[in-house]
């Protein structure tokens, strides 16, 4: 006699699965694991048995008896959708379809007597057969009523945690690359292993997220749960994703603390095995791309969220209005809803709570899975959270639209991928002008990188433009500050100054502006403006360092600084102004003072430039020291490793820059280049290029045919220029109605 499982006709010889001309072969341990099923008809079998009959031992691992149930499962099931094996929550395991005992296939090619003997022998066997399925039948029947009662019991009044899971995936464990203390690594251990054995998972390990949904992919269709350490903020991510190519669908992050006790580690443990079970993913029209694509403001929003409060009050008010009189039902406005609290806590607009966010993040994930906002709002979340990298990933591959290139860019920003960057800003310009947000971020990477000269093209569309942030406006302002063409740079400022806000950015750059010029009591009124609204801004260290540097009195300098730093900024904690306060006395021959002091600049932990070009001016500021001191011989060793770096560097609308580097390659011996970078730096600010002959240091430089011609010209460009920015002064202060 055979036996038949279901469809399947059991080869005891080959250890196969038999129906038709579709044979599968089991390992032996799947086997056996299926003659015990066999033979324990319509039983609950647990998981305790299995291990003794099939390894007979207790001491198989879980993981090893999940493993073969999942492979016997597959190999029953298929793609058929039908159930062979029931996981019995805390009980076991049970075969759920009706077991045969068949007779072997007869191959008979007797003659036709023979064959009629046949017939009626299997015509009778039939019949014993009929009997015996019945009767097997109808035991069943009553066992399954009776266990059926059981389970109803076993839902009703057992605890439902700790339970053996239905289904398997992988657990993908991202290394994290850092060290982590001895206590930390075990409540991880602790936490792989039981998510591992709640969820029945294969575990893979990768060394980093580079390429993570390329080897997610290589998973195959299950589900796989991605588990992270986020050094920063002491906290492990934890990614659902599903289907091929996979995708996103459910993300959580938990503070580390919170899984380092057996009970609050069994209800994240549960809530995750629900979800995993059941992600509840379905699909749907949010009305969000219809949101972002439709409006103004919506593109607007990064530009309006630096330093313009009451434009940004506006277009979010108008951004709330379209989603409360456009959405379809109150379905999409909650989507929408959603998405913007993302969108406003990446921007840094406003503070929400991490719970609501969460929530709303995975209600997005969930209702609208195939959403590429939905993953964008995801990715949000996870840029919130140190998790950048991941970030980007999630929408690499995503069909492209104006603000998921955008979004890109600026994650590519946020990993210091400033060519990448570029490349995705360009490619939204280059779709759609209108989109503000992308617009800025493109020009302001051309100013910034090695394609500033490309501005010259856009420039004079700009009269033709009406943006509601007034970033753009700054960015060509600046390129032509950095250009030395200040008659144009007030022009655009008279012509724009209605929709310009008498904000910091204003008075800070009128201020630069007269500062520049030499208008020193205008500088301060403006300077005046800024103090008020922000006293800590950049602008302010480099305002006094010019004025002084100008009245040849750096010592008024250094004494200011330190009334600045006591009062303004509580302690050394900005880099620049600690720079131009050691330069200051340099220039006085103060160099023990400052090597005393040199470890501040060390310990600064802010900068309103480069980390790069801090370690530039440290250099400088160390090699002027010996060079102070009579120790030339020494200047190379400290200059020489800078030297890439210094190459290299990309120039800005400040001259501060340019006398650091000025002042690199003075030392260095280069005065070719050095001049190179002093009559950059005249070009962009006549008032410092006439007070750098006050500084030793520079002197000999200076004294260079071309840089005298530059101090020339920088006191004709003062001369002509005051006309104009008398008018430039007037016309701003009646605007902003400031006094004097």
């Amino acid at each position: 006699m055979n036996i038949k499982v279901g469809k399947w006709l059991i080869d005891e010889q080959s250890h196969g699965l038999v129906d038709g001309d579709e044979k599968i072969e089991l390992n032996l341990a799947a086997f056996k694991l299926l003659q015990l099923f066999i033979s324990c008809p319509g039983e609950i079998i647990p998981l305790a048995k299995i291990k003794e009959q099939v390894w007979e031992t207790e001491f198989t691992t879980d993981n090893l008896v999940y493993q073969t149930i999942r492979a016997l499962r597959k190999a029953l099931e298929g793609d058929s959708g039908e159930s062979y094996i029931k996981t019995v929550p805390r009980h076991g395991y049970q075969l759920v379809v009706e077991i045969e005992e068949v007779m072997p296939a007869v191959v008979d090619n007797a003659e036709t007597a023979v064959a009629t003997e046949t017939i009626t022998e299997k015509t009778i066997t039939g019949k014993t057969m009929e009997k015996t399925v019945f009767s097997l039948s109808g035991v069943l029947l009553g066992l399954a009523i009776i266990l059926l009662f059981l389970l109803v019991l076993t839902q009703i009044f057992w605890p439902t945690t700790d339970t053996i899971p239905e289904s398997g995936g992988h657990l993908v464990l991202v290394n994290h690359n850092q060290e982590v203390a001895e206590p930390e690594n075990q409540i991880l251990e602790r936490y792989y292993n039981k998510i591992a054995r709640e969820l029945n998972l294969d575990e893979i390990k990768l060394p980093d997220s580079t390429h993570l949904l390329a080897n997610l992919n290589k998973l195959g269709d299950g589900k796989k749960l991605v588990v992270k350490l986020i050094p920063e903020q002491q906290a492990v991510l934890n990614l659902l994703f599903v289907g091929q190519p996979s995708r996103l669908a459910y993300l959580f992050i938990q503070p580390l603390n919170n899984l380092e006790h057996e009970q609050e580690l069994a209800i994240i443990s549960n809530q995750l095995s629900e979800v995993f079970h059941n992600p509840g993913l379905s699909q749907g029209n949010s009305g969000i791309a219809e949101l972002l694509n439709g409006s103004r403001e919506a593109k607007a929003l990064a530009s309006l969220s630096f330093d313009q409060p009451e434009p940004l009050a506006e277009a979010r008010r108008l951004i709330e209005q379209s989603i409360e009189k456009n959405s379809l039902n109150e379905q999409q406005k909650k989507a929408k809803y959603y998405f913007m609290d993302a969108l406003y806590s990446f921007y840094r607009i406003e503070y929400f709570d991490d719970q609501r966010l969460y929530l709303g993040v995975n209600h997005l994930l969930s209702k609208y899975n195939q959403s590429s906002y939905s993953v964008m709002a995801a990715a949000f979340y996870l840029a919130n959270h140190d998790s950048v990298a991941i970030a980007f990933q999630l929408l690499e591959d995503l069909d492209q639209d104006p603000f998921i290139t955008f979004i890109q860019g600026l994650f590519h920003l946020e990993l210091d991928e400033d060519l990448p960057a570029l490349n995705h800003f360009e490619k939204g310009y280059n779709r759609d002008k209108n989109f503000e947000d992308n617009t800025y971020f493109y020009l302001k990477s051309l100013i910034l990188g090695k394609r500033r000269q490309e501005l010259a093209a856009i420039y004079p569309g700009l009269k033709n433009e009406d943006y509601l942030a007034t970033n753009i406006y700054y960015v060509f302002y600046d390129w032509l500050m950095i250009n030395g063409n200040y008659p144009e740079a007030m022009k655009l400022l008279s012509h724009f100054s209605k929709e310009l806000i008498c904000d910091s950015d204003l008075y800070g750059n009128m201020a630069l502006l007269n500062n520049s010029l030499l208008q020193f009591e205008q500088a301060d009124k403006w300077q005046g403006q800024l103090a008020a609204i922000d006293n800590r801004n950049w602008r302010m260290p480099w305002l006094t360092y010019v004025r002084m540097l100008s009245d040849n009195n750096l010592s008024a300098y250094t004494s200011w600084y330190d009334n600045y730093r006591k009062n303004i900024l509580g302690e050394d904690t900005f880099a620049d102004p600690l720079i131009l306060s050691f330069i200051a006395q340099l220039a006085l021959g103060e160099f023990k003072q400052v090597n005393d002091e040199l470890p501040l600049l060390t310990a600064a932990d802010a900068s309103f430039n480069s980390k790069t070009f801090i370690e530039i001016a440290t250099a400088v500021i160390q090699a002027d020291i010996l060079r102070q001191q009579g120790q030339d011989e020494k200047l190379a060793g400290v200059l020489a490793p800078m030297e890439e770096r210094v190459l290299a560097f990309d120039w800005d609308e400040l001259s501060f820059i340019n006398q650091v580097l000025g002042s690199y390659f003075t030392l260095y011996r280069n005065l070719t280049q050095a001049e190179v970078h002093l009559l950059d730096g005249c070009k962009k600010n006549p008032a410092i290029c006439l007070g750098w002959q006050n500084i030793p240091l520079l002197t000999p430089v200076m004294q260079t045919d071309k840089l005298q011609q530059a101090q020339v010209k920088a006191k004709q460009l003062i001369e002509g220029s005051r006309e104009q920015l008398d008018k430039l002064n007037e016309q701003i202060t009646q605007q902003c109605k400031v006094a004097g």
